[in-house]
């Protein structure tokens, strides 16, 4: 008996209209503060970084190095395959 008690009251009432008020824009500040902004929030953020200790950074780049060199290495010869098969295919 409850659930029927609130669906017609429900039912009943009218909705509430709602007031339209205009919302004053806030300005945007000006192309020099938000430049200023900008670089004040990066380096907020930059303190906020954890660094790497020298070894560790050393480690990452020889990694780095490691894999572009293996992955430039992979790309010339999957190339240089791919230009037989086309040189075969078409000349």
């Amino acid at each position: 008996m409850a659930k029927k008690a609130k669906s017609e009251k429900s039912k009943d009432s009218k909705p509430q209209k709602v007031k339209k008020t205009k919302v004053k824009k806030d300005k945007k500040p000006g192309l020099l503060r938000r430049f200023f902004n900008y670089f004040r929030e990066a380096r907020q953020e930059l303190k906020k970084v954890t660094w790497p200790s020298r070894k560790e950074a050393i480690k990452l780049t020889f990694a780095v190095i490691v894999f572009t060199t293996i992955f430039s290495l992979v790309t010339v010869i999957f190339d240089l395959g791919l230009e037989k098969v086309a040189e075969r295919l078409f000349l």
